[in-house]
């Protein structure tokens, strides 16, 4: 471990803030999700065939919809991330994501990534609610508090100075 990310890895984010600052942020992804789902109304929901042998049906209005709520919310976290390390979810419990190389916000690149693999997880059927719990989880078992999207962009979420 580099000199830099020895340090972050001592400042990093216990698991109370991180989940706190998770569903603030839970929170507001699903309201910016209810945006498109608003301006589509419910006919298009109304048409929903989904079922457990094809849980994303075959309504193309359905699959553009959930596309257009993950990148919202990919968006509000990658952008956020990029900018400033903090969503407002971790600027009210004062903790921020940083890259583990630069000691900074992580690149905009990385931080998209790392937002597209934290919401885009629970979409891979069948198998992606266990990947997105493995996720969300495995900080806690992990020597440098890493989620899995962390590990993919090597970035730690720590308490802000």
């Amino acid at each position: 471990m580099t000199e830099i990310s020895s340090q972050l890895v001592e400042q990093g984010a216990g698991v109370l803030r991180r989940l706190t600052a998770g569903v603030i942020d839970t929170i507001i992804v699903g309201l910016i999700a209810a945006i498109p789902t608003a301006l589509v109304g419910d006919s298009v929901l109304a048409a929903d065939d989904s079922s457990t042998m094809n849980p994303w049906g075959s309504n193309p209005s359905i699959w553009a919809l959930v596309a257009a709520q993950t990148l919202l919310g990919v968006l509000y976290l990658g952008l956020a991330h990029a900018r400033w390390g903090q969503t407002l979810g971790k600027r009210a419990l004062k903790i921020r994501v940083v890259s583990l190389s630069t000691g900074r916000a992580p690149a905009l690149h990385h931080a998209l990534i790392r937002a597209l693999f934290f919401l885009g997880a629970p979409l891979v059927p069948f198998a992606g609610w266990v990947i997105a719990l493995i996720d969300a989880t495995w900080f806690g078992f992990d020597g440098r508090r890493q989620c899995l999207h962390d590990k993919l962009v090597q970035t730690v979420v720590i308490v802000k100075a």
